[in-house]
């Protein structure tokens, strides 16, 4: 990038560690009136975060803008931050093959900078543009800012396709004139609410109530956020509902318990999609069939081969004696048109391995399930093939 290296000292000024109660992540000021960017899935439906600058020092900032569908939320610090606001690039005018940096905290480290370029400029998800760059993303990424060689803020950096080198960008042209309108004086931003609108049908909703007036869908308790991760938990089963949704599916007709899900499938007993770790991943696993009594090594070659060359985002294991193909999504990532052709992807592997294994390898049919259980991942000397992150 043709940026002078002096450069990055100002930048780290303007870049900010966000702390709420469930996590962190990036945010940078975008106005002279210290108003910071972030994404919305950082803060969720805290109404305030930490934000800690390049000296450690950290003030209170209040939640006073949110958009789920452009993922961004904008804060206001309480305590002046004493920082100067980053440049505004074009992103409606960005081209392919032009350098980027994106910039950050990933994993809780202060001030990464990974470099990389512009893969694409119009990458639509859920009817969303974004930026799509190849710019190493990491989780404490997320908020922080996409710069072009300028030293512009062209975007910001929301989600990433693991193990894939994608990386996803909101183009600032996307929440520009929401910027122009709350370039006002800090106390009056302060004295702003941020308004949460619906995932199904963009109804506005209080976030301590327990469903949306109008569609009903269930959404997240900021009331019970302090408790048990269950908004990530909220969040995920919301994230989950649309993607069967996107499939062609009603939700509650596969729910087959509080945090897991059943899509039909002609083998087995179809695609279990499961809620894990507190919600902040969902398992997409297929039982595919129960080992032969003989001839496991044949069996064990051909998975790692499989899991090498041809199974992209999915993956084959065992546990215990039986023969999963799976995918797993962390919810911070998760696009439901991408995950939702995962899954379509999961379903026709599941077919073609499926066949492979009766006939070839001669395995059985998995037992009958008598009651809901989640798979594990398989144990090292299982042939698990190499790890998607």
């Amino acid at each position: 990038m043709s940026v002078d290296e002096s450069f990055w000292g100002q930048i780290k000024r303007s870049v900010v560690g966000v702390r709420v109660l469930l996590g962190d992540g990036t945010g940078w000021i975008a106005l002279d009136n210290e108003l910071v960017v972030t994404n919305f899935h950082v803060v969720g439906y805290e109404p305030k975060a930490r934000l800690r600058g390049v000296d450690q020092r950290e003030v209170e900032a209040k939640v006073i803008y949110a958009s789920t569908r452009h993922d961004i939320a904008l804060l206001m610090p309480e305590t002046p931050l004493g920082a100067p606001p980053l440049p505004l690039g074009r992103s409606h005018e960005v081209e392919q093959g032009q350098s980027v940096a994106a910039i950050g905290h990933p994993f809780g480290l202060s001030f990464s900078v990974t470099r990389g370029i512009l893969s694409a400029t119009h990458r639509e998800f859920d009817g969303v543009p974004h930026l799509q760059t190849d710019a190493a993303l990491n989780p404490g990424n997320s908020g922080g800012p996409l710069v072009d060689d300028g030293g512009r803020v062209i975007g910001v950096n929301t989600f990433l396709r693991a193990g894939q080198n994608l990386g996803f960008a909101v183009p600032i042209h996307l929440f520009g004139h929401v910027l122009s309108r709350l370039n006002v004086a800090p106390e009056e931003a302060l004295k702003l609410d941020p308004i949460y609108r619906c995932l199904g049908c963009e109804a506005a909703f209080n976030p301590r109530t327990e469903r949306c007036v109008r569609c009903g869908r269930a959404v997240p308790n900021a009331e019970r956020a302090h408790s048990d991760h269950l908004v990530e938990q909220d969040e995920a089963a919301v994230i989950v509902s649309r993607v069967l949704e996107h499939l062609g599916y009603v939700s509650n007709q596969l729910r087959v318990a509080e945090d897991v899900w059943k899509i039909p499938l002609p083998i087995g007993d179809g695609i279990l999609v499961m809620i894990n770790d507190a919600g902040t991943v969902v398992n997409f696993a297929v039982r595919l069939a129960q080992l032969p009594r003989t001839g496991h090594e044949g069996l064990y070659r051909f998975l790692l081969s499989y899991n090498d060359r041809t199974s992209g985002v999915c993956r084959a294991s065992i546990e215990s004696d039986i023969v999963y193909v799976s995918m797993r999504e962390p919810v911070a990532f998760m696009n439901v048109r991408a995950v939702a052709e995962g899954v379509r992807t999961l379903s026709d592997h599941a077919a073609r391995l499926s066949a492979i294994l009766r006939v070839h390898f001669r395995a059985s049919a998995p037992p009958t399930r008598d009651k809901m259980e989640e798979p594990q991942a398989a144990p090292a000397t299982h042939p698990q093939g190499r790890s998607k992150n």
